[in-house]
């Protein structure tokens, strides 16, 4: 497994401050109410109906919101699967290639009723427009430079994960070689950021 470090930089000071500020209720106000009115979709999240026990639980933690960019198949079913081993609850997007992602995260076409992501997992190599491009777009706009970017990646070259950091990632994982490889790496994203780690509301 790679790494998983904080990057301060991803926060605050790669946002304008009154963006920051109007983003950040905007989003609060938005999870606010997913919280009191949305009941979890069994579909999804790929279970039957929760314990009685556990909706409480479920209402007052929503679902962390994970993008995943990847282009083989194999690879985004492996980690869909090993997410439904953590304990927290998270929803997750998969799109192909990097055009996908920003015509997404810009909210073009299909995807303008789409909800920003919590975090957003990449791999660096895929169609039309490669991860640190992606990357590096997104630290570019005002309105997503928030958002955790996790690279997941094949590459063990020192020099990418240099690059990565350098860019603004928030972390840097190396993909497993089986699929049982998956579930610490799933577990390890899931309970950093869902627990330890306050995510801005964007």
């Amino acid at each position: 497994m790679g790494l998983l470090l904080p990057n301060r930089r991803t926060g605050g000071e790669n946002c304008q401050d009154e963006v920051a500020v109007t983003l950040h209720a905007a989003r609060l106000a938005e999870r606010r109410s997913r919280q009191q009115t949305s009941k979890p979709d069994t579909r999804t999240y790929g279970g039957g109906e929760p314990p009685c026990d556990q909706t409480t639980s479920w209402e007052k933690n929503p679902p962390l919101e994970i993008l995943l960019l990847e282009d083989n198949p194999h690879d985004t079913d492996a980690f869909r699967d090993a997410l439904k081993q953590c304990d927290r609850q998270s929803k997750l997007v998969d799109l192909i290639d990097g055009e996908q992602a920003i015509d997404y995260l810009s909210s073009n076409g299909e995807h303008r009723n789409a909800p920003l992501p919590d975090i957003i997992i990449t791999s660096l190599i895929m169609p039309k427009i490669r991860g640190h491009d992606v990357l590096n777009w997104i630290k570019s706009q005002s309105r997503l430079a928030c958002i955790p970017v996790l690279l997941l990646t094949s590459s063990e070259n020192e020099e990418d994960m240099v690059r990565a950091y350098q860019a603004g990632a928030a972390g840097f994982f190396t993909k497993p070689i089986d699929k049982e490889g998956y579930i610490p790496i799933a577990q390890a994203i899931v309970n950093y950021w869902a627990t330890a780690w306050t995510l801005p509301y964007i």
